[in-house]
């Protein structure tokens, strides 16, 4: 059976940094490359990124919607309508296996926090700007005992969400 690896970052905002959408792309060609399969919140920004890498990879891309199907991009091939507004971040990361968070803000810290609650392993993507930079800055999770890595690079992320999820980690 498939890895379902969320990807989690950003919609569109002003701070959303051109190298970060590029990253996302790559996160999802890469996760499609190894067979894996992409769950995020399916709008926009690094969740439109990661769905058009894994596409161009020739992968699937599930989209967890806070409200309808209309909100989902040209990318995600299944989406699934929650009603749940953004109470539907936790679905997002219970279904998966591994969680990857890039620059972010609220809804992305919001994600962190329900891998950790989980007890999904999280890889957090160093220089990706958001939220993502600060947690990795804190040491928070560091000084909790969370299960966690820390990537430079997207080849990296996807190389370390692999190995959380065949237990090499």
């Amino acid at each position: 059976m498939p890895w379902l690896i969320a990807v989690c970052g950003s919609d569109e905002c002003e701070s959303l940094k051109a190298s970060t959408l590029q990253m996302a792309e790559e996160i999802g060609r890469l996760i499609a490359g190894r067979g894996g399969i992409v769950v995020c919140g399916g709008r926009g920004g690094v969740m439109r990124a990661v769905c058009k890498g894994a596409k161009e990879g020739g992968g699937l891309t599930v989209g967890i919607l806070p409200d309808c199907k209309d909100e989902a991009n040209e990318w995600v091939d299944v989406p699934l309508a929650t009603g749940l507004g953004t109470r539907r971040n936790m679905v997002i990361v219970h279904a998966a296996d591994v969680v990857i968070a890039l620059n972010g803000r609220w809804g992305t810290l919001n994600e962190i926090s329900f891998a950790q609650i989980f007890g999904r392993p999280l890889v957090l993507v160093r220089g990706s700007g958001g939220c993502v930079d600060e947690v990795i800055a804190s040491q928070t999770l560091a000084e909790c005992g969370c299960r966690f890595s820390v990537a430079s690079s997207a080849q990296e992320a996807v190389e370390q969400a692999f190995s959380w999820c065949e237990g090499r980690r």
